[in-house]
Parts: C-alpha cells; structure tokens; sequence
C-alpha cells in the first residue's frame, strides 16, 4: 500500500489522477491473472509474493 505507482502505467493511479486513468493496463491484467493462478498457502508471504512475481514474468514472457 505505500508502493509509488507514479510513472507507472497502472490502475493505482486512479486515486492521484483520476482524469487520465479510464481501464486496467495490460501490467494489472497480468497482475491480477498471476494473483489468482499462483499457489496458495505457501509457508510464508515472502514465497507467497515469490510466486505472484515469478507468474506475473511468466505472463509478461508469455506474449
């Protein structure tokens, strides 16, 4: 939550700039597509966020 999405091409920007931000970018979709494909319940949130990380590049790779 305090992360600085400025520059960045994200739907978290809607709160700083709400007239330029209309959709997800292609970054979120990924996000969010590798959020719920990523394995649940590892041992601790490090791997868990390891995981997100690690299916967000394989999106990202995958085009």
């Amino acid at each position: 939550p305090d992360g600085d999405t400025a520059g960045q091409d994200t739907i978290l920007n809607l709160f700083a700039d709400p007239q330029n931000i209309t959709e997800l970018s292609q970054w979120d979709r990924d996000y969010l597509a590798a959020l719920y494909k990523a394995v649940p319940n590892r041992p601790n949130v490090r791997q868990q966020a390891r995981g997100i990380a690690e299916e967000v590049i394989r999106q990202r790779n995958g085009r």
